[in-house]
């Protein structure tokens, strides 16, 4: 109906009303305002021919001696004046390279590398060129989607699995005040961050529907630790970041010298004797998972950047035990209309195992997961023995080593050569394209080399690695 019934609904029945078409303008003037308020030094506004914004029209009525680059200019380039508008046309241009004093003054003379900048690097030249010399960071609209889901269940198993640890472990503590605890987390990330971004009851109560999903992950979670040798040592740890717990990691290439910083979720520590093993644990709350081809290119290294980062840097010099991803989202399942509930859940942790790669050691991979058919470790017995896909031997773990720096060198290299015309990968599968939820596609409009990322198996990744070529 119209305003006056809106708001009398809103009073009588506490009902959040959807904004009406004239308050979610006002919402996004008031976005656009506080984006234009923010410049210091200059504002530039990127358009494209015959398709110019509301606010770019009006910028050029109120600023008409603003200087104006046209598609017969490098399209990134330093403008005199406190304005600019660039306008881009159809015809096809060239991104030239950046100078050697460029390079510096946008990256420094030493380059600061998180796991998220190598794989923007490894995804696109351009990209990051964009994002972290130029900083033109996407701007995000608050809203309960999957990487909120993400960002609340990393959060209440941050902070469960470090309280369980402090009551005495998860083969001491029942499963019942695991979930007690994670209960509470639950309710305190809601109450606590998420309650101003609610707009009415119907979106809090379709978030809490997920409550009964995280517990599901948390026993699964429970399941697997509760009979693990391996314990949580180390969460939210930090290296080469300022007050971080461990210095950073240092890269030197041909062109450039790095130090790699990041933040470890978690870190679950094995004494073998006086020998001390760690393994690195993610929540993945997608579909991502440990792919032989994404490393080989330098795509989604953050975790054996971490394993390799925390035995170099760490006092106790630990051998690497592997890398796991620990589902931490839990699809429908089909059976869901024939099995009891304990049925179901039983089902939903046993055919959730983790992604990754582990140390193939039998004492190892015991002290992981006794027995010998593994619920949730990433290999299966065969008639052969174990499955070697995911397992690696030490020799294979230190060539392993070697490459993932080596290739990390590789990217900081070219970009300090000043190439940063698009380069984007594409594959087939689960490779997908780098241009498909890039936020900057309008501004390259498509154009520079496409990758083509060929698939490979675990054989000839090894035989690559092992060989000593770091090249994609």
């Amino acid at each position: 109906g119209n305003a006056t019934d809106r708001v009398l609904m809103e009073l009588a029945q506490g009902l959040g009303v959807a904004p009406t078409a004239m308050q979610a303008l006002d919402r996004e003037l008031a976005m656009m305002d506080s984006v234009f308020s923010a410049p210091e030094r200059g504002l530039y506004i990127g358009t494209v021919k015959g398709r110019e914004a509301y606010y770019a029209r009006r910028a050029r009525k109120l600023f008409p001696d603003a200087a104006c680059l046209t598609s017969d200019e490098p399209l990134i380039c330093r403008v005199a004046g406190e304005y600019a508008i660039a306008t881009g046309e159809t015809e096809p241009y060239e991104i030239p390279d950046l100078s050697d004093g460029a390079v510096t003054e946008l990256y420094g003379k030493t380059l600061r590398l998180s796991s998220s900048k190598v794989d923007v690097l490894a995804s696109c030249r351009f990209a990051y060129f964009l994002q972290y010399g130029l900083r033109a960071e996407e701007r995000k609209a608050a809203q309960m989607d999957a990487s909120l889901y993400g960002t609340f269940v990393h959060d209440v198993l941050e902070h469960t699995v470090p309280k369980v640890m402090e009551e005495g472990g998860f083969a001491a503590v029942p499963v019942e005040r695991v979930l007690e605890i994670a209960e509470t987390f639950m309710e305190a990330y809601t109450v606590e961050v998420l309650a101003p971004l609610w707009e009415s009851e119907r979106a809090e109560y379709l978030f809490r529907r997920s409550f009964s999903e995280v517990r599901t992950v948390v026993r699964r979670l429970y399941a697997e630790l509760s009979v693990s040798q391996f314990e949580p040592k180390w969460f939210e740890l930090s290296f080469g970041n300022r007050d971080a717990d461990l210095p950073a990691v240092k890269i030197v290439g041909k062109e450039m010298e790095a130090e790699l910083e990041g933040k470890v979720d978690r870190a679950d520590l094995w004494m073998d004797g006086e020998r001390c093993y760690v393994r690195v644990v993610d929540y993945k709350t997608g579909k991502k998972s440990f792919d032989f081809t994404k490393i080989y290119y330098g795509l989604g290294l953050q975790m054996l950047l971490y394993l390799f980062a925390l035995r170099q840097m760490m006092p106790e010099r630990p051998y690497p035990a592997g890398v796991l991803y620990f589902p931490a989202r839990m699809e429908q399942s089909s059976k869901s209309e024939r099995l009891t509930p304990e049925e179901l859940e039983r089902h939903s942790i046993d055919s959730h195992s983790c992604s990754g790669l582990l140390y193939r050691d039998e004492r190892v991979l015991q002290a992981m997961e006794p027995g010998d058919t593994p619920r949730f470790m990433p290999y299966r017995n065969d008639n052969r023995g174990k499955a070697q896909n995911f397992l690696a031997d030490g020799e294979q773990l230190r060539s392993l080593e070697q490459f993932v720096f080596a290739k990390v060198a590789e990217l900081g290299d070219e970009l300090y050569s000043g190439r940063i015309a698009p380069n984007p990968y594409e594959g087939k599968g689960e490779i997908g394209s780098a241009c498909q939820w890039c936020p900057y596609s309008e501004v390259c409009g498509g154009r520079g080399e496409i990758r083509w990322l060929e698939r490979l198996s675990a054989a000839e990744f090894w035989e690559s690695v092992e060989g000593g070529n770091p090249c994609g």
